[in-house]
């Protein structure tokens, strides 16, 4: 009798360690399955999934603290050339250089670097203010430049960079963070769009414009 209890209680721990073994397998595969799910897999960056849940926790932290929080919008000029020149494998190099440019300047634990969505990209950068953004801004910009040489491209490619960002008081009522969320990416992404149609009038006027 008392062997018997014995083995119940022994195949009852058996059963408990396997089921505890099973649950923390499964949550180790739903992590790993939840960062696949936020990665892009041509760069290894965060993708637009990513930014559509984590931005606005940003604002959100920012909010509550009342802190800075600034946000970057970055395209590419005249990548369309890229691929129809060299090919797309070709365009594929020169995106993962693009990543490599954007992961070595917003280095900040807490930076997060996002493809948005083709050759877009975007950098929120949490309790930074504008100046600090807009320097880092620039020196992505510079980074593009050098990428023709890197690769071997005999073509003009360059990047445009928005930036907007301030600091959130959560005092203010009259504005909530999915509005205050919304407006930044916009205020970005106008500022963006404004150095794009420039980058591209000087290609028209240098002859080196390709439809792209």
């Amino acid at each position: 009798m008392q062997e018997m209890l014995f083995g119940l209680v022994f195949g009852l721990i058996a059963v408990i360690v396997f089921m505890l073994c099973r649950l923390h397998s499964l949550k180790g595969e739903n992590v790993e399955l939840r960062q696949h799910a936020f990665t892009d897999d041509l760069t290894g960056l965060k993708n637009q999934r990513y930014y559509n849940e984590f931005f606005l926790k940003e604002v959100n932290f920012a909010r509550r603290y009342n802190l800075p929080v600034s946000i970057i919008l970055i395209d590419l000029n005249n990548f369309k050339t890229v691929n129809d020149k060299y090919g797309h494998a070709k365009g594929d190099d020169y995106l993962k250089e693009v990543a490599r440019i954007l992961r070595r300047t917003a280095k900040r634990a807490e930076d997060h670097v996002i493809r948005y969505g083709g050759d877009e990209f975007v950098i929120i950068l949490p309790g930074a203010e504008p100046k600090d953004a807009e320097r880092i801004a620039q020196r992505i910009k510079t980074g593009v430049t050098s990428i023709n040489q890197q690769l071997g491209l005999q073509i003009e490619t360059s990047a445009s960079a928005g930036v907007a960002g301030r600091t959130i008081w959560r005092y203010d009522k009259r504005i909530t963070s999915e509005s205050e969320a919304e407006s930044l990416f916009n205020e970005a992404d106008a500022l963006m769009y404004k150095q794009k149609e420039a980058a591209r009038k000087e290609r028209l006027e240098s002859g080196t414009e390709n439809q792209g």
